[in-house]
This record gives structure tokens, sequence and C-alpha cells, in this order.
């Protein structure tokens, strides 16, 4: 088993000090017309989250009441992050009526939320991750902006610069609030967080010079020792997590693949472990403060944690863990099962096969356009035609199918120019079945 440096846990707090009163003020300061918006920016691992953990216990005595919710890059269901906003203000989840499309569904969630806000006035709304946020979900902040004009509701949001996003609507959002930027630590600054940690003040400088003052960066550099000045941080992280051992570690990858939130019965199945020897795997990861308990279920602490997790196994290694998941949602009894099978038959290709996948979207895909969720289906179907379009075991006939669904499914949802690119790509598929 690799050996690592004791570090204590991650709540430590240094530098920041100005940042932080600057969201106090912005969270508690008296209302004034307009919604209010601040996007804290800044990389990975920089130390957003334990910034907006540190404004919410500043603030806790402040008659302000708090909801915070999260985007999931493996999240299925339509509104995601507002689902956990809309439980803890004891609200009805979105979609619990499958006749109504989920777009159709966007003025009733901003309804909702807006009358709880103000009902709860004042409000504070912290969305983390907003990077990994889709179309509807951003829409519905926007509108949730446009309805908080009394500036009773705050909104804070949390995201990595330069990520994945949704083009104008994205950026339509950051011009409507402030931003705060947040950088590296500076070089004193890196020597007290060090000092916290139980290293030694001397190591500060050079700490800073290879992590750039990531506060991530210098724990994990902190944990694995002096020998590892000379690592890079993906390799750091890995080593962490294979110091739990090849069980857990591989658990580890498993959980990273299949997405925070996933039941234990499914992970359990999908370790192909029992449920006994899972939770010992995940007590250890969770004693060496790799993984976080959350409202949705087991997470990683960090994202760069589920990232490295994923980034210890090939790519075939990958596909066959992908497959081992997909069977485990196949036996599942959850709502999503299906639309989570499907997705993970799809990254399982060529450990899957390829027409399985394909046969296994296009079930799915025509379940949720029968129950009025034609947004799900053209999601998922737009990732089997990643998937699938280059590969050359699929018949032209299938490919047909997957976009003449696609079709049906943009359609749906009047979105006239991606049907008309999903059609003519059927069309011309379909030529090519002629001939």
């Amino acid at each position: 088993m690799h050996q690592t440096g004791h570090v204590p846990g991650s709540r430590t707090f240094v530098g920041r000090q100005g940042d932080l009163a600057r969201l106090v003020e912005f969270a508690t300061s008296a209302p004034r017309s307009g919604g209010r918006l601040l996007v804290i920016a800044g990389e990975a691992g920089v130390g957003k989250t334990r910034l907006i953990d540190e404004l919410v216990s500043s603030i806790g005595s402040s008659g302000t009441k708090v909801v915070r919710c999260r985007a999931d890059e493996h999240e299925t269901a339509a509104f995601g992050p507002w689902r956990g906003a809309m439980e803890q203000l004891a609200l009805a989840p979105p979609g619990t009526d499958p006749s109504v499309p989920a777009r159709e569904q966007r003025w009733d969630v901003v309804d909702q939320l807006s009358s709880a806000l103000v009902a709860n006035a004042p409000s504070l709304v912290v969305v983390d991750d907003l990077h990994w946020a889709d179309d509807d979900a951003l829409w519905v902040l926007e509108h949730l902006l446009d309805r908080s004009g009394d500036g009773s509701s705050a909104f804070i949001a949390a995201t990595r610069p330069g990520s994945r996003s949704r083009a104008t609507r994205w950026h339509s959002l950051y011009r409507r609030g402030q931003v705060l930027a947040l950088d590296g630590l500076d070089v004193d600054e890196v020597a007290d967080l060090v000092e916290q940690l139980g290293g030694s003040p001397h190591q500060a400088a050079a700490l800073w010079e290879r992590t750039g003052g990531n506060p991530l960066f210098v724990r994990e550099q902190l944990r694995a020792g002096d020998h590892a000045m000379s690592t890079t941080i993906d390799d750091l992280l890995v080593a962490t997590i294979e110091g739990l051992g090849r069980e857990a570690a591989d658990m580890l990858s498993v959980l990273s693949l299949a997405g925070g939130g996933t039941p234990v019965t499914v992970l359990a199945a999908a370790c192909a472990t029992s449920i006994g020897d899972l939770e010992r795997n995940l007590t250890a990861a969770r004693h060496a403060d790799l993984l976080t308990d959350g409202d949705d279920g087991i997470r990683f602490r960090h994202d760069l944690l589920s990232e490295a997790a994923a980034a210890r196994l090939g790519a075939d290694h990958r596909a066959r863990a992908h497959l081992a998941i997909a069977d485990a949602w196949a036996s599942a009894g959850a709502p999503e099962a299906a639309l989570r099978r499907a997705r993970h038959l799809l990254w399982a290709i060529p450990a899957a096969e390829a027409t399985q996948a394909a046969e296994a979207v296009l079930t799915v895909a025509a379940t949720l356009r029968a129950r009025k969720q034609p947004a799900e289906a053209a999601d998922l179907l737009r990732a089997a035609v990643t998937a699938l379009e280059p590969r050359s075991d699929i018949s032209a006939a299938t490919k047909t199918q997957i976009r003449l669904a696609e079709f049906e499914a943009h359609s749906a949802l009047d979105d006239l120019a991606s049907a008309a690119r999903a059609g003519e790509a059927a069309l011309e598929a379909a030529v090519e079945t002629a001939d």
C-alpha cells in the first residue's frame, strides 16, 4: 500500500478575507431593485466551494435563508440543480406529471421557486458547479433573477472559467452579475495553510512555486511528502486514491464513472462486492477525506479527485467498468434506471456491443418521448450520435433510426434548426441504406 503523509481535514480556511467580506456584504446588504447575481469564477481546486462554506457559516445568524444546490455532470433529470433547491424549500420536484414536457414545466419551476424565496426573504441561493448546468437550468436562473426585482433574494454561482458552457445564455448571465475571480493564495497565505495542515512554513515558497497557490494542490503535495515535489497534481491525486489499497481505489474509480448520488446497491453490484465490503471501503475513503455525503448521496470531495479516479483506469478497463455499471442499473428498480443504463452502454463501447447500446438508446428515447420528455430524449440521442456515428459495426439503417428519433425529439422542442440537421443526416443515412 502506498504510504502518504497525514494531513488534517479539509475545513482549514486561510486568506480570502477580502473576498469573504465582499460576499457577506453582497448576501446581506439591503434590498435594491434588480436581481442580484455574483459569479465566483476560479480554476478547479482554488477554493470556490470552501469560500462559500465560510460565507454560509458567517451569515448563519443574520436571518438570511440559505438554499444551496449544485449542478452535476452526470445529472440526467431535467432542472438538475433546482431539484435540490426545491427539496430544501419543501416544494414538489418538477416532472411529477410525465404528460407535461420538461420545457413546458420551466415556468412552473420558476413560479414555485420565486414564490418560496419571497416567502422566506431575505434569501440567498447558491448554485455550485454552474459549469455543468444544462440550458433549462440556466434558463430558470435567468428568470429567477427577473422575478427577484425587489432585491430580497441574492444569487451566488460558482463556476470554472472557460469550462463547457451554454454560449449565449451563459454569457448573458455573466453580464447581469458581478464577477469575483479567485486566484491562488499568495506565499504568506500558503505558509499559513501549510502550518495549519501540520507542515513547516519553510516549505511555503517551494509549494507556492509548484502549485500557484492552489489550496487543493498544496494540500495534496503535503499529503504526498517531499518526494513528490516533482510529481504532477494528477499523479498526486491518483497516489492518494491508490493509498487506500487496490480494492478501495477500484471502487472509487467505479464511483467516478457512475456519478455522485449513485445508489449503494447499484455501486456494489457494479463492483461485484457485498454491501458490507462496499461500506467498509466507503468509510475508509471518507476518513481519507476523499468522499463526502451530500443531500443527493455519496460524492467526491472535489471534482479533481473524481477525474483522477477515472483517469487511473485505462481505456479498456474504463469501458468494462461502464458495462458493469450498465448491468447494475439493469437490475435496479429506480425510475431513471433505463436512462442511466443506456448512457453507460454508450460509454462502454467496445466492451459493450454497439448494436446493444443503439437498441437501448432507441427504446429509452421512445419512452421519454411518450412521457413528453423530449429534452431528455434529445440529449441522449445527441450522445448516441457522437458515440455511434463513426462506427462501422452499426448499420446505416440503425443510424437512420437514431437520426429520425433525434429529429422527432428536436421537433417536439420546437428546435427547428437542430431538427433540420438531424433530418438531413437521417436522409443521408437512408440513402446509404438504399445503396
